[in-house]
């Protein structure tokens, strides 16, 4: 199944779309990993499923690697082989280091064990020096840290960390009702409140199969303009 995702991965015919992971242990046993593709001719989806328990097979692919380590922080899944395991979403700084709030069985009556520290990559060449940017910005841009490692002006290594505003929608949004969904999904992004709630709406209306009428779809094109504008 790996050398299957891996070629769909480099292939010309399928764009990759993204890798989704449910808990299903207490039904099946297991969790689900899909892989999500789209048939670039044919126009559709393409999914591939892996089960997993404590691992699963890391793809060494750059656009992978997020992903993975995201499984990593939300599940607990850890890609077998994966260089670089450290934090991607939920920083040491706040979070315990067994902590994976996305798993059924997750504690989230989660307690602060005090301050500790990210595990930045020891990269130090003789003669190089650090350039330390963010994670707060001049202007309205999200936070982000940007760690620059030079000798003289060539870059030599860019390390970066995002997620400094990571919310917990996902998990803010189970056992919620349709109508508390929708309230939590316009508040994920303040300029695309339109976009992710309608989103929302949408996946609402293909799980109840609710066909709308012609005129709410011109309403809601209007108003995703109005939003890009």
């Amino acid at each position: 199944m790996k050398h299957y995702i891996e070629s769909l991965l480099h292939s010309d015919d399928h764009q990759f779309l993204g890798v989704f992971v449910s808990d299903d242990l207490e039904k099946e046993g297991v969790f689900k990993i899909r892989y999500l593709f789209c048939d670039i001719k044919s126009k559709k989806l393409n999914t591939v499923e892996l089960n997993a328990k404590d691992t699963f097979p890391h793809i060494d692919i750059p656009v992978l690697d997020w992903y993975e380590r995201e499984i990593y922080d939300m599940f607990g899944l850890i890609p077998e082989g994966h260089p670089n395991l450290r934090p991607l979403m939920l920083f040491p700084e706040n979070y315990p280091k067994d902590f994976h709030p996305l798993r059924k069985d997750a504690n989230m009556n989660i307690k602060y064990e005090g301050y500790k520290t990210y595990p930045y990559e020891d990269f130090d060449p003789e003669g190089s020096f650090k350039i330390l940017v963010g994670p707060i910005h001049a202007g309205i841009i999200e936070p982000g840290h940007f760690r620059f490692t030079l000798i003289g002006e060539p870059i030599l290594k860019l390390e970066i960390r995002h997620f400094y505003k990571h919310k917990g929608i996902e998990k803010l949004s189970e056992g919620k009702t349709p109508e508390e969904g929708l309230k939590l999904s316009e508040r994920i992004s303040g300029d695309h409140s339109v976009a992710h709630s309608l989103a929302f709406v949408k996946a609402v209306e293909k799980i109840y199969d609710i066909d709308i009428p012609p005129k709410a779809r011109y309403i809601r094109a209007i108003l995703l303009e109005l939003e890009r504008l």
